[in-house]
């Protein structure tokens, strides 16, 4: 998974250092300038529910799973489908969501210290990074990716080499997009806002093909009887998004993953990472 859109944020943390103060008749002492400041740790599950706070970090330079709205200010400002479901994480746990922005890497070392309860930043289950935190269930897949065409042209593409010279839409910023570029290099793309912009252009020929996820594929086949999927798809593995936490929290783990099945059962990550796709070539276009 590469990072399609980065909006590059500053994250200023501010020291507050007491300086010492001169009189005629006293000096008083400067404070120690490497006083340690000591950090207070989380408690897996127990602690969200002591003290009524679901505390997520996340790195907030990858579209379409988390990243910045400028427009808007405080906690609103981080959005993404990452942002959606802590979000809905806290709603479901009823407490109130703290989000803290920070370096990848930094993320990493703040869940590992129990610093923070859960860390959502687009994070892919490598092996390298196990020692460190400890990974939930995957919340997303992006799954196989297809290419939607008229169910009455279908005998026209066998194959991925049958779109050469053709017109295959995308949407804006997306996997598919990318892979289309990749794998399909003597096609023309048409990018497009959402896939429903895609059909019109299907049905009337201004484009011969429409990439998408096989989910999206079923759904919008199974709407639309003209239309199928063809033969050969487009080339990709997807190694599924998931959370992370500090080792040894089993309830914590267990809560997480039982609202990631949950909202990657329903759909709803599919529709936040829709709605944030659209968001990012909104703001990306502003600039």
């Amino acid at each position: 998974m590469k990072r399609f859109i980065t909006l590059l944020t500053g994250i200023m943390i501010l020291g507050i250092t007491a300086c010492g103060i001169q009189s005629s008749d006293t000096q008083k002492e400067p404070k120690p300038q490497n006083e340690k400041i000591e950090v207070v740790k989380r408690n897996g599950l127990k602690g969200i529910k002591e003290t009524k706070k679901l505390v997520v970090c996340t790195s907030p330079d990858y579209a379409p799973f988390e990243f910045e709205d400028p427009s808007r200010e405080g906690q609103s400002m981080y959005v993404g489908a990452d942002m959606e479901l802590a979000r809905y994480l806290a709603e479901k746990l009823e407490v109130e969501l703290e989000i803290q922005a920070m370096g990848f890497e930094e993320c990493l070392e703040a869940v590992s210290e129990k610093r923070v309860d859960v860390g959502l930043m687009g994070l892919i289950a490598k092996e390298e990074r196990s020692a460190e935190v400890e990974y939930t269930d995957p919340y997303y897949d992006e799954g196989e990716q297809v290419i939607l065409v008229l169910k009455e042209r279908l005998e026209e593409f066998p194959d991925l080499n049958s779109f050469a010279g053709k017109t295959v839409a995308a949407q804006n910023g997306t996997l598919q997009a990318q892979l289309v570029m990749e794998q399909l290099p003597e096609s023309y793309m048409e990018v497009i806002t959402t896939i429903s912009d895609g059909l019109p252009m299907l049905r009337s020929k201004m484009a011969d093909g429409i990439a998408v996820r096989s989910a999206d594929a079923e759904r919008i086949i199974k709407e639309n009887d003209d239309l199928a999927a063809a033969p050969e798809g487009l080339a990709y593995t997807s190694e599924g998004i998931v959370g992370c936490i500090a080792e040894d929290e089993p309830e914590l783990k267990k809560a997480l993953n039982d609202i990631f099945a949950e909202v990657s059962g329903s759909g709803l990550y599919y529709g936040w990472i829709d709605e944030a796709y659209q968001l990012a070539a909104y703001l990306g276009r502003k600039q």
